[in-house]
């Protein structure tokens, strides 16, 4: 296990965690130099397992954060945004297993676009007193409705991006729902 004493902030450089656990006992800020974002900018790169677990706020910046791959999961007890900063704060991998979830206790917010190249693959929510979204989130693999719901509107989508995406427990259950709207994306034939 490696712990940090309080927050971490990448603004140059890649922090790379491959196998095992890491406790970050504050905020994660993956961000690029204000002046040279082009040049000099973070990236947090996973392995195929073991957790991240990121007690304070996750903001994704510089050149991104990858999910890792396999059994990899990426814990967050606060909120997640996505940085304006010019050069992305794009999520990658999170396949074959790997997962976000969001496990605070109090209601969270995902605040940007995660969609495209920046979707979610796969997306656990466990808060009992919920998820707000403040940009629209793709999720192309896995939506895992553990507990608390999802609170969307009609600017702020839940959009499952492909005719095989999951949605466990099928149609939530009464503890853990979309409160809102939602899109499938489907092609031509599906059946959902």
């Amino acid at each position: 296990l490696l712990e940090t004493g309080g927050d971490v902030t990448i603004e140059n450089g890649d922090l790379e965690f491959r196998q095992g656990n890491v406790l970050i006992n504050g905020d994660l800020d993956i961000s690029a130099d204000p002046f040279f974002p082009t040049f000099f900018s973070g990236s947090v790169l996973s392995g195929n397992d073991g957790v991240l677990t990121v007690k304070g706020d996750l903001s994704i910046g510089g050149r991104g954060m990858s999910l890792g791959t396999v059994f990899r999961e990426t814990h967050v007890e606060g909120d997640i945004a996505k940085n304006s900063d010019p050069s992305g704060g794009s999520i990658q991998d999170g396949t074959g297993g790997a997962k976000l979830v969001l496990n605070g206790t109090s209601t969270q917010t995902i605040t940007g676009d995660f969609i495209g190249n920046s979707l979610i693959p796969t997306i656990e929510l466990n808060n009992a007193a919920g998820l707000t979204l403040a940009g629209d989130v793709e999720v192309s693999d896995n939506l895992l409705l553990t507990n608390g719901n999802i609170f969307s509107d009609e600017n702020n989508l839940v959009r499952l991006t492909e005719d095989a995406t999951q949605v466990t427990p099928e149609g939530g259950q009464p503890t853990s729902f979309i409160d809102g709207p939602m899109q499938w994306d489907l092609s031509a034939g599906a059946n959902k």
